[in-house]
């Protein structure tokens, strides 16, 4: 091979020819020229030449293709259920003369540590009246105790205090919280905006084994302030 061909450049091959692919712009892996043989990489259509470095690097690059449709993933958090339980606390208390005071000195720590909202002396009275009526007016279960959950609701803040006695029924109920006397239980829960229901209590079974008798407070402290 002559040195003359040797510094000859590379030529690009005419459309149209054999050896050109003019369909989809691939030249041949090789053509000839004269006595030199070119090696020339095929290169698609739609490729682009890129480099981190262009003064170093000449890599071509195949460009990635888009997908002409796209999705977006959106993560959201789960909703709370209003009626789950943030906190939950169950005890019994021995239906005697103690049995109201008791139950208020033990449910105000337990709503402070739950970091309760609510008014925390007032939920303390209402579980005195409560677990006293329930003592004094009720009937203790076998074991000759009251039962007193609180549940603070997770969506709401609102306290759910339930007293559970083995007396089934609750004589009088709409004539009592229409007009409650002062300083009874359901004249606390009416005071403090509170909100009273009862129902027969049921075992696993299905058997009616007594009542409950729930007071619901609101998780905001609507005193005012010092």
């Amino acid at each position: 091979m002559s040195k003359e061909a040797a510094r000859r450049p590379p030529l690009a091959l005419p459309r149209g020819r054999d050896d050109d692919d003019s369909r989809t712009g691939v030249l041949p892996d090789h053509y000839r020229n004269g006595d030199v043989m070119y090696l020339n990489p095929p290169v698609p259509l739609g490729a682009a030449a890129c480099s981190t470095d262009a003064s170093t690097s000449t890599t071509p690059v195949a460009a990635t293709e888009v997908h002409p449709v796209r999705a977006t993933l959106t993560l959201l958090p789960l909703m709370a259920d209003p009626e789950s339980p943030r906190y939950a606390w169950t005890t019994k208390l021995l239906a005697n003369a103690a049995a109201g005071p008791n139950a208020r000195l033990r449910v105000r720590p337990r709503l402070t540590v739950a970091r309760w909202t609510g008014n925390v002396d007032a939920a303390g009275q209402v579980s005195d009246k409560l677990v006293h009526n329930a003592a004094h007016h009720g009937k203790p279960f076998s074991d000759g105790c009251i039962d007193l959950r609180l549940t603070v609701l997770a969506e709401t803040e609102e306290l759910r205090i339930e007293v559970a006695d083995a007396e089934p029924a609750f004589p009088d109920f709409e004539t009592a919280t229409s007009t409650p006397p002062k300083g009874s239980g359901l004249w606390w829960v009416q005071h403090y905006g509170g909100r009273l229901s009862w129902d027969v209590k049921v075992d696993d079974s299905g058997r009616v084994v007594g009542k409950t008798v729930t007071a619901v407070l609101a998780g905001v402290d609507e005193r005012e302030p010092a």
